[in-house]
Formats: structure tokens, sequence, C-alpha cells
């Protein structure tokens, strides 16, 4: 949208959303973004604008994002698909999963890396949950990156000065 306090003046644009961030494009070509905002800066549910009848305001405290669509009910839609995404990524229905799933989840999720921890140190702190599984998380792919680094043979100074004057073999 063009004006905020005008319905009538916007222009085309494509959004993606994700876990992570609130994407807007000129169109759909990802050499054209104009701003991302990350989910974490949106400080109130989106919801339809007062006075539109399909545009959607989301708010980050500064530049608002708003998102105009052809009608109410997919209006209502991306509001439906936000309120989803937030309560999934607040752990929404995990609750009463057993701890052996959800660590299974997690290692599926994380290329088969080990983020494995002991839940039953942190006796319900949740707070001291997260952080010991953020570390888990942070260790996981701190061994993944090493494990590569050291997989990654370095080409010899004869091939790379041989490219450098044009005599390289191509095979």
């Amino acid at each position: 949208m063009v004006d905020v306090n005008d319905f009538t003046k916007k222009s085309p644009a494509f959004f993606t959303l994700s876990v992570y961030l609130l994407n807007i494009f000129e169109k759909q070509d990802i050499n054209t973004l104009i701003q991302s905002v990350s989910l974490n800066k949106i400080i109130t549910l989106p919801q339809i604008i007062p006075g539109s009848v399909s545009c959607i305001n989301f708010s980050n405290g500064k530049k608002p994002v708003t998102m105009c669509l052809p009608d109410k009910n997919q209006a209502n839609n991306v509001i439906k698909a936000f309120s989803q995404i937030m309560k999934c990524r607040m752990g929404d229905n995990l609750k009463d999963t057993p701890v052996t799933t959800i660590q299974n989840i997690l290692k599926t999720s994380c290329l088969g890396l080990d983020v494995g921890f002991d839940i039953d140190k942190f006796k319900g702190d949740l707070n001291l949950a997260r952080a010991s599984l953020q570390t888990a998380m942070i260790t996981a792919l701190k061994n993944a990156a090493k494990n590569l680094k050291s997989a990654i043979i370095a080409p010899k100074k004869e091939d790379i000065n041989a490219k450098l004057d044009g005599k390289a073999q191509t095979q």
C-alpha cells in the first residue's frame, strides 16, 4: 500500500511469510526485495485495518508493513496462517509430546546432528531448558562446520598458479 490513509492507493507486491521472516518484494523475483521483517519484531497480531476490506497491518513498532489482498477471505487466511506460525514458534501442541519424539524431530530437522540435552536437569525451568537446547544446537552446528572444514581439500599452489596463468588442465 502506498498511503495508509487512502486504501485506494496501492502498488503491486509479492509477499513471503516463513517462521522467521515477512518479506516484501516488488514482484516475484528475489532481486526486488523491498523490506524484510523478522517475526520477532512484529509486536501485535496482524488484523484487517479498520476502514479497509482486505488490508492487513503487520506492526513492528517502526515502519508498518501493510498487505492488501483481493478479498476479506484471503486476508483472514493470512491472519490465520500467521497465528499458526506464531503458535508453532512458541511450541504449541508440544507440551504433551514425549521428549524422545521432540529429540527425534530436532535430530531430523538439524541435518542429523546430535542436539540432545538432558531435560531432567531443568525441573520445569523453561528458560534454562531453552538455553540448554540452544547451546546444544550451536555446539552441534560448530562441530558440523569443523568437520566440513577438515573434509575440504585445499588445492595445491601449483594448480592455483596454473589456473591464473590459463594453463590449467580441465578434467
